[in-house]
């Protein structure tokens, strides 16, 4: 039988309703999904990292942008993207979209998170 721990208490799964199991399935989901939102997030870091790195000294000087600029942020300096041209442009469009699909799996880390607390939560009040 498999066992589990929760509140420090161990039980094995048959010990649990067949609604209990459920739950701790959507636990583990939940804690699969984080792992692997986790990962890709460190993929995009790095990818980013490694754009900025290729960009060199084709960095313009830091801007104040206003409202209406599409800007990038690198290694916490703000420029504005048309302020970059040939190669330099392209990289910080693919440091742009890194960074857009990075925040997006942030809100995705969060609603998981979220998910996996609320399904503990669940499983330890009906224990």
């Amino acid at each position: 039988m498999s066992n589990i721990t929760i509140n420090g208490q161990d039980y094995t799964l048959d010990q649990l309703s067949a609604e209990q199991r459920g739950t701790v399935t959507s636990i583990q989901f939940a804690d699969q999904r984080i792992k692997e939102l986790q990962d890709e997030m460190a993929i995009h870091q790095t990818a980013i990292n490694a754009y900025a790195q290729s960009l060199g000294q084709k960095m313009p000087k830091e801007a104040m942008p206003n409202a209406k600029d599409e800007v990038v942020t690198i290694n916490n300096k703000t420029y504005v993207l048309s302020d970059f041209e040939g190669e330099a442009q392209e990289l910080v469009f693919s440091i742009h979209k890194a960074q857009k699909c990075k925040a997006k799996l942030e809100g995705d880390l969060a609603l998981a998170r979220t998910a996996r607390s609320a399904y503990a939560n669940e499983l330890s009040a009906a224990l």
